[in-house]
């Protein structure tokens, strides 16, 4: 963090940024070029409220940095998720995450009753590439971004000795032209057998969608999945 810069310790942690500046620079310019997209944070730890407070504080325009005004880029409660697998059946679903749900230690995940839970894979998609904006207060360009944070299954991942089936879902249309999903992580492999990435894929809208296979998982590196830093 530059010593002549004041420090905000949403921003920072022992003198160091809490995110690379790429990420920030990043998102800043999309919203510069009125770029629609949206931005999904994945985590399998426990960091996700403090992920959070740190991109709220930049759509707010605080990062000193990166001044930013941003607010469809906040994260609101609503767009705060745990996924997690079936036990049984393997399905992925979403359920709305409170703050102490999203930081919880280990991977405790205790059923709650009466809470927001998106159980197909369709709807899992379409929330997290921008559905349910309508009625959120932002202006139509504003609606053209949003952003989400999930705190992803990793019992169910180191369970299945870290398989690429296993890992953080993302869901590819082969014939989809609206939509270009790319997935950083620091996490990455050139390894068939050990992906941190799950991918998805149907040949077109409508299709179920199956797992790649950990070979073809790798042709996608630098392509969809992408090491970082």
């Amino acid at each position: 963090w530059p010593a002549d810069v004041p420090v905000d310790d949403r921003l920072c942690t022992d003198g160091y940024h809490s995110f690379l500046p790429a990420f920030f620079r990043t998102l800043s310019e999309l919203t510069k070029r009125d770029t629609t997209f949206s931005l999904v944070v994945r985590t399998f730890g426990e960091d996700l409220p403090k992920v959070v407070r740190a991109i709220d504080a930049f759509a707010s325009g605080a990062h000193p940095l990166y001044p930013c005004h941003a607010p469809e880029l906040a994260i609101p409660a609503e767009r705060l998720w745990r996924g997690r697998y079936d036990r049984q059946t393997g399905a992925y679903t979403l359920r709305r995450a409170s703050e102490a749900d999203a930081g919880a230690h280990g991977d405790a995940y205790e059923p709650r009753e009466g809470v927001a839970t998106l159980s197909g894979e369709e709807e899992v998609l379409s929330q997290l590439q921008g559905g349910g904006l309508a009625g959120s207060g932002l202006s139509g360009s504003q609606m053209r971004r949003c952003a989400s944070a999930v705190r992803d299954d990793y019992a169910w991942w180191r369970s299945h000795e870290y398989s690429p089936s296993a890992g953080k879902p993302v869901w590819l249309t082969l014939d989809e032209t609206g939509y270009r999903h790319l997935f950083f992580d620091d996490n990455i492999h050139n390894d068939h057998a050990d992906s941190i990435v799950a991918v998805r894929t149907r040949p077109t809208a409508g299709a179920p969608f199956t797992p790649l296979s950990g070979e073809a998982t790798c042709r996608l590196h630098g392509v969809v999945t992408r090491r970082v830093p």
